[in-house]
């Protein structure tokens, strides 16, 4: 699949799952959901404040890279294939 994208592509389809996951991770944030919910009616948060879903998806901790970065990152890693002869 990878050799018939275009790196532009590939760069669409990870900015698209950086806004909205797909696969086990999208089951992730539904059980995020409920966690938030309950913990909002049920917990108070420790120095105050709302609790987030970010809270509940210890994945999601690491700064977010932006799609525009992301992108440019898979289009120069495409570039160097095909220099090299392997794209």
């Amino acid at each position: 699949m990878l050799a018939e994208m275009r790196p532009s592509e590939l760069g669409e389809w990870e900015a698209l799952w950086l806004i909205d996951p797909w696969g086990p991770q999208r089951a992730d944030v539904g059980h995020a959901i409920v966690a938030s919910t309950v913990a909002g009616g049920l917990l108070k948060k420790a120095g105050g404040g709302r609790w987030k879903l970010s809270d509940f998806l210890p994945y999601y901790e690491q700064p977010q890279e932006d799609p525009e970065a992301l992108s440019a990152r898979i289009r120069a890693s495409f570039e160097s294939l095909k220099r090299r002869g392997k794209g």
